[in-house]
């Protein structure tokens, strides 16, 4: 009860500082423009706005593959399904479509099960890498025996290893 009172008091005693702050400093404030490639970025988001909204209503979801917007700030989209019929279906131009092998879900999946595992198996990091389509799996130290490790328990198909740089420490 009183912090709830400070906190009141505060409100009450900050409340008309601000309202006394001179309205000509608020023309001078200046909000920055944004860049060409800001503004392609923001485009491409709202592009995949209603290209998932689509996906949705046609009952694709599963044919999804992961997105990501390229140097140029354009939207691209990964598909598991024919690429050709669901661009006919989603109906949106200006935006690269690319068959690939996996679905989001299938990747999420990938990663779900490895979690778990990550100090067992010696995973540093996992991450998702939407244009390359796979997991990239992080191993420190990695050899063979540690790949067919960690292939026990995934779809080797879905992941893209690497060898972790530094070291990271629990004390």
């Amino acid at each position: 009860m009183r912090r709830l009172y400070v906190s009141l008091l505060a409100a009450a005693l900050i409340a008309p500082l601000a309202l006394t702050v001179n309205s000509s400093a608020e023309s001078k404030l200046e909000i920055p423009k944004m860049s060409s490639i800001e503004q392609l970025q923001a485009d491409a988001l709202q592009q995949y706005a209603i290209v998932e909204a689509k996906l949705k209503m046609h009952n694709l979801e599963d044919s999804y593959g992961g997105v990501f917007i390229d140097s140029n700030g354009e939207l691209n989209i990964n598909l598991t399904g024919n690429v050709d019929t669901i661009q006919a279906l989603i109906q949106q131009d200006g935006i690269q479509y690319h068959q690939v092998q996996h679905s989001i879900k299938k990747l999420e999946e990938t990663i779900s099960k490895l979690e778990g595992r990550m100090l067992e198996l010696d995973i540093v990091q996992l991450s998702l890498d939407d244009e390359k389509n796979k997991v990239v799996v992080y191993v420190r130290d990695m050899d063979e025996n540690k790949i067919k490790r960690i292939n026990q328990y995934i779809d080797p198909e879905t992941v893209k290893y690497e060898n972790a740089v530094g070291e990271i420490r629990v004390q």
